[in-house]
């Protein structure tokens, strides 16, 4: 990346914004063992202005979070670090179709992609536990350059 181009935008945020983010679609999807996820595709991404890439490759861990009560909707951030390790950050619940809001980024890590899980009136979900296409869930997928503060 041409650093002196760079030096000249003049506020950080934008800077910030410039220098971390995913360069490509990492086509994830519902895991096909346990409680997962799968990339589907190899892409690139920025942190700190440094270009790093990850292979696709199936059932990518989901830790353990809180349970999402039923009838709720709930964002789960995927995110990857320098060292290729990706997580998942889980967000707040809220009621369904009240408009769900990603979680922030964690320090050091760019997010790669998305996923909202909505439970019905009579299935509670746990992250790292419960199947993502489990009876009673629905789970969409989205991927994403970077972080939006926008409802999904």
């Amino acid at each position: 990346m041409n650093t002196k181009l760079l030096n000249t935008v003049v506020h950080q945020d934008m800077r910030d914004v410039l220098g971390n983010m995913t360069l490509g679609k990492a086509a994830i999807a519902v895991g096909s063992a346990g409680a997962t996820y799968d990339v589907g595709a190899a892409f690139s991404y920025m942190i700190e202005h440094v270009l790093y890439s990850l292979a696709a490759g199936t059932n990518k861990a989901i830790a353990a979070g809180d349970v999402q009560a039923i009838s709720t909707d709930c964002m789960y951030l995927c995110v990857i670090d320098a060292a290729g390790t990706p997580i998942v950050v889980q967000g707040t619940p809220v009621a369904t179709g009240e408009g769900a809001y990603l979680p922030e980024v964690p320090d050091g890590y760019v997010p790669f992609g998305a996923f909202k899980i909505t439970t019905d009136a009579t299935h509670t979900y746990t992250p790292g536990t419960t199947l993502n296409s489990a009876t009673g869930i629905t789970d969409t997928y989205y991927n994403l350059p970077r972080w939006t503060p926008a409802a999904f």
